[in-house]
């Protein structure tokens, strides 16, 4: 950011849990002065209040709750939006459009849109901007779906990319040894140190303190490490160019848009990356959706998938996924969808107070307005 604008003399500041750049606290080094703030989830804590907030970007949005997304809103101040509407036309029915809080731009920014969020967008709600090619030089991610009975020729393959330079990851859905025969870290690292003799392995788990996990992803960085046994923690948030290979075990525990976030970890160089899945399910459900991934390495579609196996949860509440408690269309109904928005921006357009509709107005009035429905 601080290279983006350089040529302009826009203050920027940082904060995290570990480092902030200004103190949280009044004053004009405070950091609620600074013109662009750029942090983590410290930026949820109860003390960081922005009173005027013009443009809020969310990246990795599904790593976000919804009422994570809303408290970065505390603190905006309260205005009413006043209309050339008669008020007498209003005194039996309050206006929707009344006592508000300002809402700022919203940019949320993810390569695997949650299902509430794509539904938002499919009602209307969100505008979709979609960026499909890859970055230049880079190669799209061969995926595939391997069996147990040949899981030898996968590691013969590995050996070979790694004896060419390259290193890989290993996901593994586990700490510890909790749940039967699932993999874990310890386990899977121990094995894979016998497997491959003549390379470094290290792990990495979110149990670990954060001087340690530093340390272990700089070796991988520096290529004193080839392979890197690990949960989801690196499902974002980390860039490895010379990494090419990926192996995701009991690949049936994750969800697509936690698989084709791991996917994103290689396909970052020159060089063709490639996935590995790994299950044992037998369930022709787990191999069909499975199979998805392997056919696209489109996220904006796996989310699609995603929402028609897990439902849209609340546009109006919190939950981000389930099958939403009122009647509404499916969204397999396309047109239906988009003739029903077109007939409600037609309603406010001739109605803006909803006056003609008074039902309809009480009915908006009892939907919280003070956020973004994202």
């Amino acid at each position: 950011m601080k290279k983006l604008f350089a040529h302009t003399d826009l203050e920027i500041a940082l904060l995290t849990r570990s480092h902030k750049t200004h103190p949280p606290a009044g004053g004009p080094n405070s950091i609620f002065n600074i013109p662009i703030v750029i942090g983590t989830h410290a930026l949820l804590q109860d003390k960081i209040n922005f009173k005027k907030i013009g443009l809020l970007v969310i990246d990795e949005q599904h790593r976000f709750g919804v009422k994570q997304r809303q408290a970065l809103l505390r603190g905006q101040t309260q205005t009413e939006t006043q209309t050339n509407a008669d008020r007498s036309q209003r005194q039996s029915v309050s206006s929707p459009l009344e006592s508000v809080k300002v809402v700022p731009h919203l940019l949320s920014m993810t390569a695997t849109p949650i299902p509430r969020t794509l539904a938002l967008a499919f009602y209307g709600d969100l505008d979709i901007s979609r960026i499909a090619e890859l970055p230049s030089g880079r190669k799209k991610v061969i995926t595939r779906l391997v069996a147990p009975e040949n899981r030898a020729v996968a590691y013969e393959f590995i050996r070979k990319e790694l004896a060419r330079g390259r290193q890989a990851y290993v996901i593994v859905p586990l700490v510890e040894e909790t749940d039967g025969e699932k993999k874990s870290v310890a386990t899977e690292t121990e094995k894979l140190r016998k497997i491959f003799p003549e390379f470094a392995v290290s792990m990495l788990h979110g149990r670990m303190d954060g001087g340690e996990k530093k340390q272990v992803m700089e070796d991988f960085k520096s290529n004193q490490t080839q392979i890197l046994v690990s949960t989801t923690v690196v499902e974002v948030g980390v860039d490895v160019p010379n990494a090419t290979i990926i192996i995701i075990e009991n690949a049936e525990r994750f969800g697509l848009s936690t698989l084709h976030q791991l996917r994103g970890r290689v396909g970052r160089g020159k060089w063709q990356s490639l996935c590995i899945l790994f299950t044992e399910s037998v369930s022709e459900t787990t191999r069909s959706r499975l199979e998805a991934v392997v056919k696209s390495n489109d996220g904006f579609e796996l989310a699609e998938i995603d929402l028609k196996l897990r439902g849209a949860g609340e546009m109006l509440g919190a939950r981000q996924s389930g099958y939403i408690p009122f009647k509404i269309a499916s969204l397999s109904d396309t047109k239906l969808i988009e003739t029903a928005k077109a007939e409600a921006l037609d309603l406010l357009a001739q109605d803006p107070m909803l006056s003609g509709h008074p039902k309809l107005a009480q009915k908006v009035n009892e939907i919280s307005r003070e956020a973004h429905l994202e």
